[in-house]
């Protein structure tokens, strides 16, 4: 935690008359006592605070990282190949059994490949990112 600094210090507002010089002292206390007993916050915490009360940022936030996961844990989540296809299953609809998102023309099951695809999109982006990181 960050100290606050004395805001008025003790020559601010002194009047003329020991009564004056008595209120200013209690009311310059006052003041200070009330700053410093606020709770600094740090630039990330208030960022993070002020990111959560916006409901679509966080929704669209959770989408992403769903979609991330996805494409990390691939292997885990689908057992089919995306590059394989099985000719007698070509062009089954959405919902079939043992493919959840179909297959397309060539019998290849779409939720292996959207995974799959999602970790070439994902190395993609952070490949060259890293790498202007590291060059500068």
């Amino acid at each position: 935690m960050t100290q606050v600094p004395v805001l008025l210090d003790k020559n601010f507002g002194a009047g003329t008359t020991a009564a004056d010089r008595a209120e200013a002292d209690r009311r310059r206390d006052d003041w200070n006592a009330a700053r410093t007993s606020e709770q600094s916050r740090s630039f990330w915490s208030a960022t993070l605070r002020r990111f959560l009360t916006n409901r679509v940022g966080v929704i669209a936030a959770i989408i992403v990282l769903l979609l991330v996961l996805g494409a990390i844990f691939a292997p885990l989540i689908t057992s089919a190949n995306p590059l394989l296809g099985r000719p007698t299953d070509r062009l089954q609809n959405l919902g079939a059994p043992g493919h959840l998102l179909g297959t397309d023309e060539q019998g290849r099951d779409m939720l292996a490949r959207v995974l799959y695809g999602g970790r070439l999109s994902l190395l993609a982006g952070f490949v060259p990112t890293i790498g202007a990181a590291l060059i500068g």
